[in-house]
Order: structure tokens, then C-alpha cells, then sequence
């Protein structure tokens, strides 16, 4: 390895777990009858949670069980309110640029349940789900020998629509911005 490039070891941990909290963006939600668009309603921010167990397993790369919450509400007053769950699989590889700091990607698959609160008040609650997918990046720095504070971008979407009954449906992806802690043992 040349004296240029990027550092992958782990640094002391191959098992870590990472706490995060931050913003869910606002993002549209669209809704289709059959394949015309039926309605666009925009979001406003909201919050988003966190949490990942991950492994190191080999020179820079691991596998993590990740678990992400989002809650938003629609632009307009008296609008509905979305909140999402989803349990990913991911894939993520870490440059260590130093003895500090470092860089992150990741992609993950898994399944997404949206809890969609037709109000307010809420008048009636659609519960739906289906399989969807994650990009995040992010960067970290260690502050301690097993503790890092890191900050990420995650993006995530089902890979097909909501099924909302005969042939109306709709896409609810999710952007949000988190900072937090990760801790290896």
C-alpha cells in the first residue's frame, strides 16, 4: 500500500453499535392512480432516529443491522403525518484518512413500514409496508480509543410503491441528516 492511500483497518473494535438522532428533510409524497399522478403534498422537517449493530469483517468493510425512524408532517395545516420504520441489512466500507478522522458508505435492503395518520385529528391510520433500500454517507472522527462521533445522510425508498387499495398507490421516500455516537468493544 502506497503512503498515499486511505488507511481501511479497523481501528481497535470489530464489533460496534452507533446511537443517532437528527432531522427527517421534507421530501413529497406522491400519490398515483394507476400511473398518473394524482396528488403531490410536500413535507416539512421532522425527526429521525437511529440505531446500527455492526462487524467489522475484513480491512475496512462491515456488515451492520441498522434500524431507522422518521416522523413528518404534511406542509399543509390539517394535513396527514408519516412515520416510518425500517429494519436494513447494510453494507459499508470506511476510509480512515488519519488517526482521527475517517469517511463512510453504505447500502442496505430490508423492509419498510409507513404508518400514514390521515388528519389532524387523526381520523383514520393506513398501515402499510414493503421492501426498500438505503444509501448513506457519512463521516466520523474518534475521540477515544473504542468512541467516535460521527455524522450521515440517509437516503431511503421502497423499491415499489405503497399499495393503497385497487389501483391507487404512493411513494413516500425519506432524507434525513443524523448525528450521534459509535462505541466498539
Amino acid at each position: 500500500m502506497s503512503d498515499d492511500a486511505p488507511d481501511t483497518s479497523a481501528l481497535d473494535s470489530q464489533i460496534y453499535v452507533q446511537l443517532l438522532g437528527g432531522v427527517a428533510l421534507p421530501h413529497d409524497v406522491t400519490f398515483y392512480l394507476g400511473t398518473d399522478v394524482d396528488a403531490v403534498d410536500p413535507t416539512v422537517p421532522g425527526y429521525a432516529v437511529a440505531g446500527t449493530l455492526g462487524v467489522v469483517v475484513y480491512d475496512g468493510l462491515s456488515v451492520e443491522a441498522d434500524v431507522l425512524h422518521t416522523f413528518r408532517d404534511e406542509e399543509a395545516d390539517g394535513g396527514d403525518t408519516y412515520a416510518t420504520t425500517s429494519l436494513m441489512a447494510n453494507l459499508k466500507y470506511t476510509a480512515h484518512l488519519n488517526d482521527m478522522f475517517s469517511v463512510y458508505g453504505a447500502v442496505g435492503v430490508g423492509h419498510i413500514w409507513l404508518s400514514n395518520f390521515d388528519g389532524p385529528p387523526v381520523s383514520e391510520t393506513f398501515e402499510l409496508s414493503g421492501w426498500g433500500y438505503q444509501l448513506i454517507a457519512g463521516v466520523g472522527a474518534q475521540v477515544t480509543e473504542n468512541v467516535s462521533v460521527v455524522g450521515e445522510y440517509r437516503y431511503q425508498d421502497t423499491f415499489n410503491p405503497y399499495e393503497i387499495g385497487g389501483d391507487a398507490n404512493m411513494t413516500v421516500p425519506t432524507s434525513s441528516v443524523l448525528a450521534g455516537v459509535k462505541i466498539g468493544f
